[in-house]
């Protein structure tokens, strides 16, 4: 089914938790296999092109970078990290949620 591809974005902020950008990419992309097709692209999304380093230390590339000027998604899904509801929220991330 080209053209019908669905776009999905996981939002990795530093500090990300893997299991929460690992496990729904691999939700999706197994869709695709059961599928037969690619009905999901699957793109990582992070504040900056700098390696986003997980809580376990493990560094992630984005695809994309938060910009009100990026073609838009489907779904957005934000991914967990342990510390985040110690931090206030990010206000570029705000923004761009909201373009």
């Amino acid at each position: 089914m080209a053209g019908h591809e669905r776009r999905i974005g996981i939002i990795a902020l530093p500090g990300v938790q893997m299991l929460d950008v690992a496990g729904p990419l691999d939700v999706f992309a197994e869709a695709n296999t059961q599928s037969g097709s690619d009905e999901y692209t699957l793109h990582v999304i992070g504040l900056s092109e700098q390696p986003i380093r997980s809580s376990s230390g493990i560094r992630i590339l984005p695809d994309y970078v938060i910009s009100c000027e990026m073609a838009r998604f489907h779904t957005v899904l934000v991914a967990g990290a342990p510390h985040l509801k110690n931090e206030p929220p990010n206000p570029e991330l705000l923004e761009w949620l909201r373009c």
